[in-house]
């Protein structure tokens, strides 16, 4: 579903710290409308990331969590009051699945746009050299094109990861009542005949043990 790459990026989210770096979020010196602009595509950089970070953590979890599979042995060898339930997760598991894939497109421009983060942070404190002065205007419009672009994607993504989470909650829900209910069944069931025991050997004669 995900690349490798992007299964490495949601390891690393995983691992980065909550606590933010220092002056993370704080816009360089410039124009109020710079900053304003640096913020909103700051934001939408950082959200799209996430989003995309938290779709390869279901990817992740999918791959090395067996879900298909574990569906599938049901469907195969289960017991028959399992199997409706079962069929139903892997649907809905496979459609969401198929909707995440289909709300990132082949090239989402997140890191392209991180380099125009960069570009306006870099120019907006000097407007007046002459180099910002050439480039800032096209790095403005650049900026306010991924905002527009990255802010929406952001969101799409997001809704999609809030759902195939959910897919996923759902059939870790099942394994759970699946497991207790045969741990239940075989905690009731009828205890079997003893075992047959063999007879002790007889001693010798001289009564030394054997």
């Amino acid at each position: 579903m995900t690349p490798l790459s992007s299964l490495a990026l949601a390891t690393l989210l995983a691992q980065a710290p909550l606590v933010p770096l220092e002056g993370y979020g704080r816009p360089p010196p410039g124009s109020p409308a710079d900053q304003q602009l640096w913020r909103d595509l700051q934001h939408a950089t950082s959200a799209a990331t996430l989003a995309m970070g938290r779709l390869s953590q279901c990817s992740f979890r999918i791959t090395y969590g067996k879900y298909y599979e574990g569906l599938d042995a049901i469907l195969k060898d289960g017991p028959d009051a399992e199997k409706a339930e079962a069929r139903a997760l892997r649907e809905q598991l496979a459609a969401e699945a198929k909707a995440a894939d289909a709300a990132v497109p082949e090239r989402p421009g997140v890191r392209e746009c991180q380099y125009v983060l960069r570009d306006l942070g870099l120019f907006m404190p000097v407007p007046s050299d002459p180099r910002a002065k050439r480039q800032l205007p096209e790095v403005r419009r650049r900026a306010g094109a991924c905002v527009e672009k990255l802010a929406p994607l952001a969101e799409r993504v997001g809704e999609r990861a809030t759902a195939l989470e959910g897919a996923l909650a759902a059939i870790d829900a099942y394994r759970v009542r699946s497991a207790a209910g045969g741990a239940a069944a075989a905690a009731n069931a009828p205890a079997g005949p003893p075992a047959a025991t063999q007879p002790a050997a007889p001693l010798p004669a001289t009564g030394a043990k054997p």
